[in-house]
Order: C-alpha cells, then sequence, then structure tokens
C-alpha cells in the first residue's frame, strides 16, 4: 500500500524514485579504482591501470563509462584535483601551489590552475590565501 501511494502522488523524491538504481561497479572497476588511489601521486597510464585491474584498457574504458559515467584518466584527474585541494587548504608549510601540483603529478601548472578553477571555483594560490588566513 505504502509503495502505490509514493507512486501514485507526486512529491519532491518522485523522480529519485522513477530513476532506475545504480548497478554495483564490476570488480574490475572496484580493483581499479584502489590501484589509483593506492598510486595517485605516480606516473600511471591507462595500461597499468588496466594491468592492475586484470583486464584490457578497452573493458576497463566501457566499465567505467557505464559505472562510473565517466574514462578512468578522467577519474584519476578528478582524485589528483581533489587531493591537491586537501593539501592547498591545509597548506600550513612553505610549500608553493606549483609544489602541490607537481607533488600530485599536474606538470602543466596552466592547465592545473584552469582545472583547479573550473572545478573549485577559485584558483589554486586564492584557496591557498583562503586557507593561510
Amino acid at each position: 500500500m505504502t509503495h502505490l501511494l509514493l507512486e501514485a502522488a507526486p512529491h519532491r523524491y518522485s523522480d529519485q524514485l522513477a530513476s532506475p538504481v545504480p548497478l554495483p561497479a564490476p570488480r574490475h572497476v572496484k580493483w581499479a579504482i584502489d590501484f589509483m588511489h593506492a598510486h595517485i601521486a605516480e606516473p600511471i597510464t591507462m595500461a597499468d591501470i588496466a594491468a592492475a585491474a586484470k583486464v584490457s584498457v578497452r573493458t576497463l574504458q566501457q566499465g567505467f563509462r557505464q559505472f562510473r559515467m565517466t574514462t578512468p584518466m578522467a577519474y584519476l584527474h578528478e582524485l589528483r584535483l581533489t587531493a591537491a585541494h586537501q593539501d592547498l587548504m591545509n597548506s600550513h608549510e612553505a610549500l608553493s601551489v606549483a609544489d602541490i601540483a607537481l607533488k600530485w603529478g599536474f606538470t602543466h601548472l596552466g592547465r592545473f590552475a584552469a582545472d583547479y578553477r573550473k572545478r573549485f571555483g577559485v584558483l589554486p594560490s586564492q584557496a591557498m590565501r583562503g586557507a593561510k588566513s
């Protein structure tokens, strides 16, 4: 009876109830994510991630597209941006933005700043200044 009532009467959760439940990610996607976390600051390639997940590069790409709605390298990029953000927000040391960017594998500082701003709404230097004040 409750189920029928929830489906029949419109409410603010109607859209969420109507959407399909996401499937759990397959084992190889979880293995790939675990590998990314373990080697987040290292220069890893798609081939490295696929080998760690014990699948082909193509299978890995398909799994990420289907279960994470992104690519493996975009997922790794997001992990690294988040890690850099945490470092910038908690930077009480004498590290520069460039030091933090390089620590997390960002070698092109202009691209890092643009990606960081797109993701967090401020430049890395602004985030660092805000954390220090």
